[in-house]
């Protein structure tokens, strides 16, 4: 296995925070105290803490972006998509930062961050200890990475011509923060799951969509569980209108901006059909 030589490293945890003992606090406790924090400290962390471990006063938000700032390992744990770990996670990859994503498996990751490298963990007895040996594993490559590698979606998709110095790729990270902070918000609301019914629901928006074929499908068996992959806050309706054999007719709603619906349905790509008009209806 590998080994770190690097001494007096800092981990910052972005995760929900535990509020009582039910099943998931106790799952996120678990995750914090019986793996990320063993497996940091055996390898040379001298400070591992989350968020909701800062007793420093004043503001928590300006305490949380400075401990990200000076994190050298940013360990995010996105079960259940909680809208702080996500505006955290792209302060982190606004701040460069070398980031290990983890989360229960059988969920899917939304469409902002699904290209990224992230851990998958079953909430048992047996995948507590798979989770600790997949976590060092990934921390010690992570660490071998040269200080300035970059890999994040901030970095891979917005523009920075005018912000990066081509010669030594250095990037001014105020100017960044304040190029992305109306985004961030976005992201955050991109990535929540629906909310049980028994919750206040978000006003959705809602979409027409034509689909054509090149042969017949059946479109439940067929079609819509890939639609259903594009973004799991997209809901594709099993209600539909065939138009012709190879031109069907549906519905879609979200809570998420009819522009970024929009985009992202039609960047779709399929072997088998093409979203060939997505109209927003109300």
């Amino acid at each position: 296995m590998k080994k770190n030589n690097k001494k007096d490293l800092k981990c910052f945890i972005i995760t929900p925070v535990p509020t009582d003992d039910g099943d998931l606090s106790r799952e996120y406790s678990g995750i914090i105290n019986h793996v990320v924090k063993p497996v940091c400290k055996k390898n040379n962390f001298s400070s591992v803490f989350a968020a909701h471990e800062i007793s420093s006063t004043g503001s928590i938000t300006r305490s949380i972006i400075k401990n990200i700032y000076d994190a050298d390992i940013v360990v995010a744990n996105l079960t259940g998509f909680n809208a702080n770990v996500m505006y955290e996670l792209a302060v982190s990859h606004a701040f460069k930062k070398k980031v290990i994503t983890i989360l229960r498996s059988g969920v899917q990751l939304p469409f902002d961050i699904k290209d990224d490298r992230t851990i998958y963990y079953k909430n048992d007895i047996y995948g507590q200890g798979k989770l600790v040996k997949d976590f060092e594993d990934t921390l010690l490559t992570v660490l071998s990475f040269e200080d300035d590698f970059t890999d994040n979606p901030i970095f891979n998709s917005i523009k920075l011509s005018s912000l990066i110095d081509d010669d030594d790729f250095k990037v001014d990270q105020n100017q960044l923060l304040l190029q992305i902070i109306d985004m961030l918000n976005d992201q955050s609301r991109n990535s929540r799951v629906t909310k049980s019914k028994s919750l206040h629901e978000p006003p959705y928006n809602y979409f027409d969509v034509e689909i054509t074929t090149q042969t017949q499908l059946d479109y439940d068996e067929e079609i819509h569980p890939q639609l259903q992959q594009i973004n799991p806050n997209i809901e594709f309706s099993y209600k539909t209108d065939y138009v012709s054999d190879t031109i069907i007719r549906t519905e879609c709603r979200s809570f998420l901006s009819p522009i970024n619906v929009i985009k992202q349905i039609q960047e779709f790509e399929n072997d088998d059909f093409i979203i060939s008009n997505v109209q927003h209806i109300r």
